[in-house]
């Protein structure tokens, strides 16, 4: 008689939140507890963002995620170049890299929340141009009032198309 696998997980359980013939020491009865499976899930998984990081930082792995796009990510990294590239002379290089990091970062964050609010529309056509028109909304405001709080100028150049 075979069982399947969450036939044969339902029955290794026993009472008391452990797992049979599973041993440790750090127990009274030898065996994991669910706290210690979970530490087990939640170790894997720091391990499997710490590679994906490293991965990133040495040049192997993927930097964007999927869901932007090559269209997006080239968009978003040519914004931080461009801010970059503006300002270092007024600013300075330091200055500058930080505003084309935050700003690289508020590209991304207006794609995703042009994609929602395209989402909540049903009508393809609508739906596209209005999740557009509310990802620029959102990145030209982010910009606006981090360059305010960040430098004192209060322009709406963050709003022009090009």
């Amino acid at each position: 008689m075979f069982l399947g696998l969450k036939q044969w997980l339902v029955a290794k359980k026993i009472k008391g939140g452990t797992w049979h013939n599973s041993p440790v020491k750090s127990t009274k009865s030898g065996l994991k507890t669910w706290k210690q499976v979970n530490g087990d899930v939640s170790r894997f998984k720091d391990v499997k963002n710490a590679r994906k990081v490293d991965s990133i930082l040495n040049g192997t792995g993927k930097a964007f995620p999927k869901s932007l796009g090559v269209a997006g990510a080239a968009g978003v990294v040519l914004d931080g170049a461009a801010t970059y590239l503006e300002r270092k002379d007024e600013y300075g290089e330091t200055s500058a890299a930080i505003d084309g990091v935050v700003h690289t970062g508020t590209a991304v964050g207006s794609i995703y929340a042009g994609a929602a609010i395209g989402s909540l529309i049903p009508i393809p056509v609508v739906g596209t141009l209005a999740g557009a028109a509310g990802g620029y909304l959102v990145n030209g405001v982010a910009n606006t009032l981090y360059d305010g709080f960040a430098h004192g100028k209060w322009n709406l150049d963050n709003f022009k198309l090009w």
